[in-house]
């Protein structure tokens, strides 16, 4: 499909930045994270595999491209990862040669290869390629809003981190001179990072040998500063050029403001203040990150506040001291607002009318209240922005769901990325003790419950596993029995709990309160045909046995024949 077609918005950008209106690749991949854009970016790629290539993106994240690079298949990606034998390379070929299909889901038809491993491959293979992008100096891109369906599918889930992703296409493929020609004079003062590089650190994979430049880099400096013995002169201008590509470093008279006014990646505190150097990260780990990442903070704030007297006396200080509490616990801009995250518009929009006209800083007279005041009505108006947004409001949604705080120091990215990597491999649990194969299924969920411990789903589940391969005697069974009931009182709306929990009472012969719970479980789930089924079974046990009891009772001779029925 060619950009042109379908019913989106249709852009061509001009990819040579000493052009008008010229742009990089690595500030176009960026530009379309920060859109969350979903739909085909097309470029040329270079010889000897010329001709136009798609990227297709979901969310401002690359997930698929067919870009021609033959070093990376995907066979020879799971065999160098030791996920496949040679053997089974084979017989996958052989397969695909006679009833066609896709390499990658042949290998997983023949069990060769799980979904996960599937899409971490695929993953991986598209991020390589992706990596050439970075070679082209010109020409021109086209961009197309369009919807499409890749993304949707089991092995297509796997979205490429784009800020990994820029910082090793920049290493690999821009030099000194293309980064003069893109940056100009904002090379030439100062240079300092933004608040925004601690949170998104970890996503570039900077390494070790990288902390002296983000040191300097955090605090503000020039580029003179960064070029000294012992620091590799190309890797200098490939951070800088990452960083102001992500539209997290500032420069010139900006970059000057913000030192001065402390607003910069140094003033902010992280428990390991440059993650980059730990050993105990590991650079090759490629995660999804949060796709609408912004240099700002919407919700935290972006000067110091001061801090509340001892004793505060009028009732304004005395709110006005609450809300610097929840500002200084980094508090979501739901909790700030004091509503519930399903609130909606109105709700939100009434909050904030109350706030501002209570903190508006032109309301204050009094000097010292009135500098309180200031920063406190920031952080209120970036909230508030932040929840008139519906794509923000929902994305911090989905993070408290996820189990996440929603405060700014949050590893928001971390949560998000943590929760659907849950979801996709308790996906794959599921299948496999819908097969009864618990020894696979096991593991699959302490990992999902790892990630995400708040997933009562997968909590339920991971009980019953550990019960089916542990001695399932009637201690057991009580053990499990109680385990559930601690679950369902944390959230009694889990129909997999009250699912499991009937099954162990069919272990200890407790039709009733089995009944009781695949009654709740089908309530609370009316596709959860397992509970339907139990329950069928559970009657037609009670009515052989009323059968079988009126029977015993000595209702013989013609009474018994025929008597009502």
């Amino acid at each position: 499909m060619s950009a042109s077609e379908g019913q989106g918005k249709t852009r061509k950008i001009e990819l040579d930045p000493t052009q008008k209106d010229g742009i990089g690749i690595a500030r176009l991949y960026f530009s379309l994270l920060r859109q969350r854009f979903t739909g085909t970016l097309e470029l040329d790629q270079p010889p000897p595999a010329q001709g136009r290539r798609m990227v297709w993106f979901r969310g401002g994240m690359p997930l698929f491209t067919d870009w021609v690079s033959p070093e990376y298949g995907l066979g020879e990606i799971l065999l160098s990862r030791g996920s496949i034998t040679p053997d089974q390379l084979n017989q996958a070929l052989v397969a695909m040669a006679k009833g066609g299909g896709l390499l990658g889901h042949v290998m997983v038809q023949e069990g060769s290869i799980t979904d996960m491993v599937l899409a971490e491959a695929l993953r991986f293979q598209c991020h390589q390629k992706l990596l050439q992008n970075f070679a082209i100096a010109g020409g021109h891109a086209t961009v197309d809003a369009v919807e499409h369906g890749r993304g949707t599918d089991d092995d297509l889930r796997g979205q490429v981190n784009v800020l990994k992703l820029i910082l090793q296409g920049v290493t690999r493929h821009v030099d000194e001179d293309f980064v003069r020609a893109d940056m100009g004079q904002a090379l030439e003062g100062d240079l300092v990072a933004t608040p925004a590089l601690p949170r998104y650190q970890d996503q570039f994979g900077f390494r070790g040998d990288d902390d002296s430049i983000l040191q300097d880099l955090s605090r503000g400096t020039r580029l003179a500063g960064l070029i000294r013995p012992g620091v590799i002169e190309r890797r200098v201008f490939s951070i800088i050029y990452a960083l102001w590509s992500s539209q997290m470093l500032r420069t010139g008279a900006d970059a000057t403001k913000a030192i001065a006014k402390g607003l910069t990646a140094g003033s902010v505190h992280r428990p390991e203040e440059h993650p980059a150097s730990d050993p105990t990260i590991d650079p090759t780990i490629d995660p999804t990150i949060d796709p609408t990442i912004t240099p700002k903070n919407p919700k935290g704030r972006t000067k110091p506040i001061a801090a509340p007297p001892p004793s505060p006396t009028t009732e304004l200080e005395i709110n006005l001291a609450k809300l610097e509490a929840k500002i200084e616990a980094q508090t979501h801009a739901f909790a700030l607002f004091d509503l519930a995250p399903d609130a909606d518009r109105k709700a939100i929009r009434t909050a904030w009318n109350t706030l501002s006209g209570r903190y508006h800083p032109d309301g204050i007279r009094a000097p010292a209240l009135r500098a309180r005041v200031e920063p406190v009505f920031a952080t209120l108006s970036e909230a508030y922005g932040l929840l008139s947004n519906k794509e923000e409001r929902e994305k911090l949604r989905f993070v408290l769901e996820s189990g996440g705080s929603g405060a700014a120091s949050e590893d928001t990215a971390s949560v998000v990325r943590n929760a659907l990597e849950a979801e996709m491999i308790a996906r794959d649990a599921d299948k496999l003790l819908k097969h009864n194969n618990y020894p696979r299924a096991l593991p699959a969920y302490q990992r999902a419950y790892e990630l995400s411990p708040d997933d009562f789903d997968v909590r339920a589940s991971l009980l019953w596993c550990e019960y089916q391969l542990a001695n399932r005697d009637p201690a057991a069974t009580q053990t499990l029995v109680r385990n559930l009931d601690l679950l369902l009182t944390e959230q009694p709306m889990c129909a997999r709990a009250h699912h499991y929990r009937g099954l162990a009472f069919l272990q200890l012969t407790n039709d009733r309160k089995a009944w009781e719970s695949f009654k709740e479980a089908l309530a609370l789930d009316p596709r959860m045909v397992e509970a339907q089924r139990q329950l069928h079974a559970i009657n037609v046990r009670n009515r052989a046995s009323n059968r079988s009891n009126n029977n015993s009772r000595g209702l013989g001779g013609l009474r018994g024949l025929f008597r009502k029925r």
